[in-house]
């Protein structure tokens, strides 16, 4: 398929005109936000302004007067107004602006702000300016140039001053992505505008960094070579020129070739300014995440760059494709997501004093033994909270305490709401395994250990293995990436009545239809029988004590972990018991050891404890298997 360059003047320009269909729901969340905005109004607040003018910021004009109430917004109504949450700037678009002007392709941050706002963030904590004339016409003009970034730049800095803030997380959609990464990233700009120099590296002052459909090695419509001349925004140094293909043909034009879903060569060269970011092996922040979708109108080509993923930040920490979601929709449809991946609030005050555990009394604190994380299992929690499914770690932390650990070298915290009734909805899900994931890479940064020792029950036992691992999650909206394996950072992975093989209550179709918690992609379905009897159901077949044939197939989680010869530590545990009335069966899942993590070092049968018991009664196990392999 042939794109023409129309579709990069959309990219850009955005026509009303424009042929492209969006669904009615996607008309409807349009007109919303533009309704939203006449509650949701800029510019930035007296205080914010009265700080930028004292500040010698006027030149930069962050308040956009020229663009009404559309042209910024944040800031503390008072001095006296309290941040609570790590400030966020979020930086648009091309012929975007701060908040929605109510056309197609000029929705703003309205939405992603509306989000936060109904999630407890203020006015205070969540910032934007608009960085362009909002002028589509003029889109195709535009570059990655001196004058943009530099703006930018010194709105983060200025938001950091004002908010007194240690760090800010930062959200960027499209030409906006590359525009704040350099921002951050500081050093000379060789621009279509002249040369300048940013200053030093921001990196340290950046918690998250987000980038929404941003085109990081360009795009696939600048290549061909009269592109580069006639459009200044496809130009080689600061522009979105992706390079050229090796060799040309009539039958495939140079934009197709570069879109190709077959890795196409091309001369390894691109627009220089993308190029030297990419190549820079320091990112923009401590947690970079980018995301993008397969059906993005403007980026088009399934965001391919001669085979690379395009908006893929180059050493994120995790990415996530969606599928159908088109350009505008990847940033006005996902504030849930944006917020996710920037407070991960582990502390969880919510449930306070059991939602979470750990951390130093001071700085001084020194760190003696390896750290420990504990994750818990299904709607249990951190510490006990008294009831039978709910006693947390409160035991095992006990013990370790006991033994001279100290609160630096043990952590928890609750990745679920702890209501019972909700169980039977809960998978082992991308936000859930994420998570997971960060906490261990925060212990681990805040620690400055080497490695970590986990210590798993129940569903938490698969939840902590994939949060290790690293990869894919396939769901239903999409393909999840969680990024590399951290098994180089585990020392001790101890799994305590895990069921990673599934649960046979969840055989037979009708489980796996009624229960979310027994389904066949991220869930516990053990597979089915070959062949299903009257007399015995498929669930006492599944759990027989003679091994019965199965289909060989489960849940598919489940199945790639353990197919994966590679194992999640340096030395990995298991063990359970046969009289555990959770996973019952004598934890036989079609004469397989559900609890049995594959290729484990060792494991363990115990006799007589019920299934929170493995956990609450064994500290002295986990101790002893810690403190030999893992101290």
């Amino acid at each position: 398929m042939k794109v023409s360059f129309a579709v990069i003047v959309l990219f850009f320009i955005s026509i009303e005109s424009t042929a492209l269909k969006f669904d009615d729901e996607y008309f409807k969340l349009i007109k919303k936000n533009f309704q939203e905005s006449q509650a949701i109004q800029g510019p930035i607040s007296s205080d914010f302004n009265a700080f930028l003018s004292s500040n010698g910021y006027d030149d930069y004009d962050f308040a956009r007067t020229d663009l009404g109430t559309i042209g910024s917004y944040g800031g503390k109504k008072s001095s006296q107004d309290q941040i609570a949450y790590t400030p966020i700037v979020f930086v648009h678009g091309n012929s975007d602006g701060a908040l929605t002007d109510g056309s197609k392709y000029g929705t703003g941050w309205t939405s992603s702000i509306t989000y936060f706002l109904s999630q407890g963030y203020t006015p205070a904590e969540l910032y934007a300016t608009t960085w362009g004339d909002r002028n589509k016409t003029n889109a195709y003009l535009r570059t990655h140039n001196c004058n943009t970034i530099s703006r930018i730049r010194m709105f983060l800095e200025a938001v950091l001053y004002y908010s007194n803030a240690d760090q800010i997380n930062v959200i960027s959609h499209s030409m906006g992505v590359a525009i704040a990464r350099k921002a951050i990233r500081g050093g000379i700009i060789e621009g279509d505008d002249g040369v300048c120099e940013l200053g030093p590296s921001m990196r340290a002052r950046i918690k998250v960094f987000i980038g929404i459909s941003g085109a990081n090695y360009g795009m696939c419509q600048c290549t061909g070579g009269n592109k580069t001349a006639i459009y200044p925004t496809c130009n080689k140094k600061n522009g979105f020129w992706p390079g050229e293909p090796c060799e040309l043909t009539n039958l495939i034009s140079p934009q197709d070739l570069c879109g190709s879903p077959v890795t196409a060569c091309s001369r390894n060269s691109y627009s220089q300014l993308l190029q030297e970011m990419n190549e820079d092996p320091y990112n923009e922040a401590q947690h970079v995440f980018s995301y993008w979708s397969y059906g993005d109108d403007l980026i088009s080509y399934h965001d391919s760059v001669f085979g690379r993923p395009t908006s893929f930040v180059p050493f994120s920490n995790a990415s996530r494709v969606f599928r159908d979601l088109d350009h505008m929709a990847t940033k006005d449809k996902t504030p849930n997501i944006q917020n996710g991946y920037g407070d991960y609030d582990f502390a969880r005050k919510d449930l306070n004093p059991t939602g979470s555990y750990g951390g130093k009394n001071s700085p001084q604190d020194q760190i003696v033994h390896t750290p420990i994380v504990f994750v818990h299992g299904n709607s249990d929690g951190a510490l006990m909270n008294d009831t039978e499914y709910g006693t947390g770690w409160t035991s095992s932390i006990a013990y370790f305490l006991s033994q001279g650990y100290t609160p630096a070298e043990l952590y928890a915290t609750t990745w679920g709401d702890r209501v019972k009734t909700h169980a039977y909805s809960r998978t082992h899900n991308y936000t859930t395994i994420r998570r997971i994931r960060t906490f261990f890479e925060a212990v681990l940064q805040y620690s400055n250990a080497d490695q970590i020792n986990v210590i798993s029950h129940s569903m938490g036992v698969v939840i902590a293995r994939k949060a290790i691992r690293g990869g894919i999650i396939e769901t239903e909206h999409g393909d999840f990436d969680l990024g590399p394996s951290l098994r180089a950072k585990i020392k001790v992975f101890i799994g305590i009545s895990g069921a990673n093989y599934g649960i046979c209550q969840c055989a037979g179709g009708d489980e796996v239809a009624i229960n979310p918690t027994c389904n066949k992609k991220d869930g516990f379905w053990p597979g089915e029988p070959c062949e299903l009897t009257n007399l015995t159901s498929p669930q006492e077949l599944c759990g027989s004590p003679t091994p019965i044939c199965s289909r060989n197939s489960y849940s598919q989680l489940l199945q790639e972990m353990n197919e994966d010869p590679y194992n999640e530590a340096q030395h990995v545990f298991s063990y359970w018991s046969y009289d555990d009335k959770v996973i019952s069966y004598n934890n036989s899942v079609f004469g397989r050891p559900t609890s049995l993590i594959p290729f484990s070092n060792a494991s363990m049968v115990l006799r007589d404890l019920d299934h929170m018991a493995t956990k609450d009664e064994t500290p002295n196990i986990q101790y002893k298997l810690v403190t030999t392999y893992g101290f």
